[in-house]
């Protein structure tokens, strides 16, 4: 069984790498239009 501890850890990882990942989409996006 998964503790409530550990899967808040893999649903906060799961959002800072979405996070991560829209960051980087908008920087290609901008770096484009320049």
């Amino acid at each position: 069984m998964v503790s409530l501890q550990e899967q808040r850890a893999i649903d906060l990882e799961k959002l800072v790498n979405l996070l991560i990942k829209s960051l980087c989409g908008l920087h290609l996006k901008t770096s484009h239009q320049i």
